[in-house]
């Protein structure tokens, strides 16, 4: 064992949240509020919070006393509120309000339900004047539900406004672009968007109905698509927020049958990006006739969960704010929860750029109401979050009318550690890490044993130089594993084996990820998994290895690669694996190969091979649906023994008749000996 070794971060995702030292406290503040469903703060003002009232009231809470104001700050004139999610739904004060005193509200009004934004003037700190309305802009909404309703400044002075698909079902009904949908439709079409103006700004000063500018970075300004809008494709997203400190923008957005789901669009992004409704709700195709491919132009979301009413499942998400309060382990976690279901979870982006989000893009998801500590009432049933000045953050709970706010957190103590250039922690949620130096030559070897939940990790570090033998070896068992398992492979060469030990499946209760970041050549070695959620390799640029034996993976497979002559093959040492959902192959530039031996696929297969003279061999195989492309080059194909319900191929320059000649082209690649010598030597196959 001489080649390739790896220094990686692993960080696995768990979301026990009983076990010990994991603590949440709670102050109740207030309980005397009617249907809040928003609050913010005033520039200049670090002692209130103003809460917004469905049926259109604003009140002022003094955050020492915990006690509303006798009056309220005002009362939005022509509020319609009736049903679920109509009313007043957003509040959003001017950067300059201590200069100004501008205020904005988000509602609909009594004339038809529409979505106005409008402007008005605060007299002083405790009173906002009803008389100095100034519209800004009105939407017309095809039906009463799904209005977004939320609104905020950015970093950059503009008033960014959220709006949903128009209501209804599909994104289909009257009042809705026939074929796509409101939110798929960006010409004379402000629906199922989020909106980017200028509020100090006017470009349209013959309307006395829009009292805004557009500006002149918003993404699709000069071209066909409406200039206000910043990104789309959403159906009703219900509550949206910046990161004080980094200035991502968090979009929760609800969905219908099956998925709710929480999006970033990175600061440095600058706009554009398409969230896939109606196609998509979360990572899936939408269920029904109007689920599809993913469009050109869409991101799946950082993370979805499912419908149900289970730990992390719900049926209403309610998107909440990266903690920058003065709470020190709270900081930079992302708070949200489930409006149905009361489940309230936390987790952290984990900077993947959009182009790679796949819902499994976030570390240390938590669930945290089963071990809420409050002075009083219950935190359930959230219909929105808040921070204040100095970043402390709030939840309300709608139906009781309360307001808590967060005193105090912790995610417990790590459990153990792992010598040498690499840390081994399991934090008391039930998070495993991994983490290490970047540019050190590793091996990573992670083996399963006897009892659920517990791994083995051995590190053999290499002294530097590729061809010198490695010159320590250290092993830790680590257990606590009852959710995802992420691994995160920073720079240097690597080599990361998962595999079987003494007999026991290498167990992954719900979803893997592997990724790779860095520039130089990796090696994977997935040996005897059961994977219960999705699982995700992907690799960047270098001439990569991705091996697989013996697996079941329970959900849709992916493995996506890098630039480089890259290797995908299942079935090494002659045993396939079986894949009850998806299997997914997508390789980059390059000279790539990819084989299935003795692979079983339930549901659809996809092999798509990138800009270079790829091989794609298939062997003793049983597949679904099966799609194979090529890129126009010298690209090879061949197929034997198997059976497919259909096989389409696409752009094949030249297909030939049996797999040997495309296996001996992979097994002649230096990354796939390396990853074979290590499944030799280590005795993986036996």
């Amino acid at each position: 064992m001489q080649r390739i070794c790896l220094l990686f971060a692993v960080i696995l995702v768990s979301a026990n949240s009983n076990l010990a030292g994991q603590t949440l406290t709670v102050t109740r503040l207030n309980s005397e509020l009617d249907q809040p469903v928003f609050a913010t703060y005033a520039p200049g003002s670090s002692n209130r919070l103003y809460i917004v009232q469905k049926e259109g009231a604003i009140r002022v809470l003094n955050l020492t006393t915990g006690n509303l104001n006798n009056v309220n700050f005002m009362v939005v004139p022509n509020v319609f509120s009736v049903g679920d999610e109509a009313g007043l739904t957003g509040l959003a004060f001017h950067p300059d309000f201590e200069n100004n005193g501008y205020f904005y509200v988000n509602f609909n009004d009594t004339s038809g339900a529409d979505t106005q934004i409008v402007r008005y003037t605060a007299t002083n700190y405790n009173r906002g004047e009803p008389s100095s309305a100034l519209k800004i802009m009105e939407i017309d909404q095809p039906q009463s539900t799904h209005n977004g309703g939320w609104l905020g400044f950015g970093d950059d002075g503009f008033l960014y406004i959220s709006v949903g698909d128009g209501g209804g079902s599909d994104d289909d009904d009257a009042g809705h672009t026939p074929g796509i949908g409101n939110a798929q439709d960006t010409t004379d079409n402000l629906l199922g968007s989020i909106l980017r103006i200028d509020v100090d700004g006017d470009d349209f000063p013959a309307n006395a109905q829009k009292n805004y500018a557009i500006p002149t970075d918003n993404p699709f300004v000069g071209t066909p698509s409406d200039d206000e809008i910043f990104v789309y494709g959403m159906r009703n997203p219900w509550r949206c927020s910046f990161d004080r400190a980094t200035n991502d923008f968090y979009i929760a957005d609800v969905g219908q049958d099956r998925r709710e789901e929480i999006t970033v669009i990175p600061a440095i992004s600058g706009g554009g990006e398409n969230l896939g409704w109606r196609l998509r709700e979360g990572v899936i195709e939408s269920p029904g006739s109007i689920g599809g491919p993913a469009p050109a132009d869409a991101i799946d979301p950082i993370y979805d969960y499912r419908h149900g009413g289970g730990d992390f499942e719900g049926f209403s998400v309610t998107g909440g704010y990266v903690y920058r309060g003065p709470i020190a382990e709270l900081r930079g976690h992302y708070f949200f929860g489930d409006y149905v279901t009361s489940n309230l979870w936390s987790l952290q982006y984990d900077g993947s750029p959009t182009s790679t989000f796949n819902g499994t893009n976030f570390t240390d998801l938590v669930q945290w109401d089963n071990i809420v500590s409050t002075n009083g009432g219950s935190v359930a049933n959230f219909s929105a979050f808040a921070e204040d000045k100095a970043g402390r953050m709030y939840i309300m709970d709608f139906n009781d009318g309360e307001i808590f706010r967060i005193e105090d957190g912790t995610f417990g103590t790590p459990t153990g550690t792992f010598g040498g250039d690499v840390t081994v922690s399991v934090s008391s949620s039930g998070d495993l890490r991994v983490t290490g130096q970047n540019e050190t030559n590793q091996c990573i070897i992670v083996e399963s044993t006897t009892t659920p939940g517990q791994y083995i990790f051995s590190s053999i570090q290499e002294n530097g130089s590729i061809s010198t033998t490695f010159n320590g070896q250290t092993s830790l068992v680590v257990d606590g594993v009852t959710d995802d398992m992420r691994m995160d492979m920073k720079s240097g060469r690597k080599v990361l084996i998962l595999s079987e030990a003494d007999t026991a499946a290498f167990s992954v209760p719900d979803d893997l990820k592997i990724t790779s970041t860095g520039e130089s050549p990796v090696v994977v070695i997935l040996d005897s998994l059961d994977v219960g959620g999705r699982t995700d390799v992907s690799t960047r640029n270098g001439d990569d290895a991705v091996l697989l034996h013996n697996n079941s993976f329970n959900q849709r497979l992916r493995i996506s690669t890098g630039n480089g002559d890259d290797v995908v093959v299942d079935g090494l040492s002659g045993m396939g694996s079986v894949c009850n959902d998806d299997l997914d192959i997508r390789t980059g530039g390059g000279d790539d190969d990819a084989i299935c031996e003795g692979t079983i696929v339930i549901d659809r297969s996809s092999i798509r091979m990138g800009s270079g003279d790829d091989g794609t061999a298939i062997g003793g195989t049983m597949f679904g649906q099966t799609r194979i492309y090529g890129n126009g080059g010298f690209d090879q194909y061949g197929a034997q023994n198997n059976v497919m319900l259909s096989i389409l191929l696409r752009q094949f320059e030249n297909e030939i008749a049996n797999v040997q000649t495309i296996t001996n082209q992979a097994q002649s690649r230096p990354t796939y000996q390396d990853a074979e010598m290590f499944f030799s030597i280590l005795g993986l196959a036996d």
